[in-house]
């Protein structure tokens, strides 16, 4: 329909009845927007997905530096769990995860219990000592 409507517009009716060259012209510009339009659509596709996947492989990486957070600090190692370990699918594994999930829970019901909200000077508290453990933590890698 839009093609018809495109090849039969009324100036070129008038000046050009029933020239097929006329027609095959506009046929060719009508099929070279659209190609172009296609091109324009597969672009946005492409940088959308590039979008969802950079957002998926941030959160990815977040989960897997705090997980190295908690294996600096031995928790893992504290309920059993080894390097290599499938919290998922292996059911001994999965119990580790609940108990270490379990102690997170308490951790995080412990400080949720004594201040509704941590004020200022214990959070700076808890990044200093963080800062010493990641750098006790460089230092052993190196000496290692």
């Amino acid at each position: 329909m839009l093609v018809r409507n495109f090849l039969n517009t009324e100036a070129d009716h008038h000046q050009y009845p029933d020239n097929p060259q006329v027609q095959l012209q506009k046929l060719h510009e009508l099929i070279t927007k659209l190609n172009h339009l296609q091109s324009l659509k597969a672009q946005l596709n492409t940088r959308q997905a590039m979008f969802a996947n950079s957002d998926r492989r941030a959160r990815a990486r977040t989960l897997i530096q705090m997980g190295g957070l908690l294996n600096m600090i031995g928790l893992p190692q504290l309920c059993g769990i080894a390097d290599g370990d499938d919290l998922q699918q292996d059911l001994e594994s999965q119990d580790k995860a609940a108990t270490l999930l379990g102690m997170l829970e308490h951790l995080n019901e412990s400080l949720s219990v004594k201040t509704v909200t941590l004020d200022t000077n214990s959070l700076e508290e808890f990044k200093q000592r963080g800062i010493r453990l990641m750098k006790d933590h460089e230092i052993k890698k190196i000496r290692a």
